[in-house]
C-alpha cells in the first residue's frame, strides 16, 4: 500500500449519516456471517480477539482494531475461544437525501446481493480505505464509536448532524493512523517510537502542549532531526500538528453544543476566540458558530 493508496480523494468533504449503531458481544467461538449489508460498515474492536474475512481476505483482529466493508462486501467474523470479541458497529450511508427515506425497521443483512432500492449507492471513498486499520486509534475512535452508538440509540432518527460529526471525527483518526502506519514504516523501529511518544506526549497536553526543545531534550536527538522524522512520519510539523489536533478537539466540543465559542476556543488553548474564529473556519470551511447552532437544532 503506497501513501497515495492512503489519501481517500475528499475524505474530509463527506457527509457520512448514521442509520444503525450497535454493541456486539461474542460467546466463546461465536460470531456472525458470511453476509452482506447494503450500507458501509465499521466495526469497532472493543475487546477479545479474533479473525475477520472481507472479500475472502483473513486476518486476525483484536481489541483497538477498526474494520471498514462497503455494500455488498462479503464478510465475516469469529471470536476466539479464548477472548470472545466485544464489537461496536456502525452502519452509514454518504447520501442526505436517502435518509427521510429509509425504513429502519429492514433487515439489512442477507446472504445474497442486495438491491439497493433507492438506485446506485454513491461511493466518494476512492480508493476505499483498506479492510483493516493498524491498532493504536483504540482511545480517541473507541470514544467515538461509543458516542455515536449512544446517539443512535437515544434519538435513531433525530440529531443528524451531530452523528455527522461524530463520524467525521472517527475518519480523520482512522486516516491519521492509516497515514502515520505507511510513513512509519520508512524510519527505524527508533525513531518511530521516538515520533509515537512525541505525538502521545502532544495529545495528552493539547491545551499546553511541551516545547520542541523539551521533546527534544527528552529524545537525546536535535531540534533538527526530530523535525524532519517528525514531518516525515506525521506529514505536519509540530505546530501545524498541535494547531491540527487543538481544532478536532474544538469541533468534537463544538458538536455537544455544551459551550459556546469562546469557551471552546479557552478549552483546546486559544487566548483569542476570534484568532480561533478564523482558524477552525479556514481549516473545515465552516465557522464554529455555525456548527455549534446547527448541532442544538439538530
Amino acid at each position: 500500500m503506497t501513501k497515495k493508496d492512503t489519501v481517500w480523494a475528499g475524505w474530509d468533504q463527506l457527509s457520512p449519516l448514521l442509520r444503525r449503531g450497535n454493541f456486539w458481544d461474542g460467546a466463546p467461538a461465536h460470531g456472525f456471517g458470511p453476509r452482506y449489508v447494503q450500507d458501509f460498515q465499521i466495526l469497532m474492536i472493543q475487546a477479545g480477539c479474533g479473525e475477520a474475512m472481507v472479500n475472502g481476505q483473513s486476518f486476525s483482529v483484536s481489541a483497538g482494531d477498526l474494520i471498514f466493508y462497503g455494500p455488498h462486501e462479503l464478510h465475516a467474523v469469529q471470536s476466539s475461544c479464548r477472548m470472545p470479541l466485544r464489537l461496536i458497529g456502525l452502519h452509514f450511508l454518504f447520501q442526505q437525501e436517502d435518509l427521510p427515506r429509509l425504513d429502519l425497521s429492514l433487515s439489512f443483512a442477507s446472504p445474497a446481493l442486495y438491491e439497493y432500492p433507492l438506485g446506485e449507492l454513491h461511493v466518494p471513498l476512492e480508493p476505499r480505505p483498506p479492510s483493516k486499520s493498524s491498532p493504536g486509534t483504540a482511545s480517541s475512535a473507541l470514544r467515538s464509536c461509543e458516542s455515536l452508538v449512544l446517539s443512535y440509540m437515544t434519538d435513531p432518527k433525530g440529531r443528524l448532524l451531530e452523528k455527522r460529526g461524530l463520524l467525521l471525527m472517527l475518519f480523520e483518526n482512522w486516516h491519521d493512523t492509516i497515514l502515520n502506519e505507511v510513513t512509519q514504516s520508512t524510519l527505524s523501529p527508533m525513531y518511530s517510537r521516538i515520533v509515537d511518544q512525541a505525538q502521545q506526549a502532544i495529545l495528552e497536553n493539547l491545551k499546553d502542549p511541551p516545547e520542541i526543545e523539551t521533546l527534544c531534550r527528552d529524545c537525546h536527538i536535535s531540534i533538527r532531526y526530530f523535525s524532519r522524522i517528525f514531518k516525515a512520519c506525521t506529514g505536519m510539523g509540530i505546530r501545524q500538528y498541535t494547531l491540527h489536533h487543538r481544532l478536532l478537539w474544538a469541533r468534537r466540543l463544538l458538536v455537544t453544543g455544551k459551550l459556546n465559542v469562546s469557551e471552546v476556543a479557552a478549552t483546546v488553548g486559544f487566548d483569542d476566540p476570534h484568532y480561533f474564529s478564523r482558524c477552525f473556519a479556514k481549516r473545515f470551511g465552516i465557522a464554529p458558530s455555525v456548527v455549534r447552532s446547527d448541532c442544538q437544532l439538530a
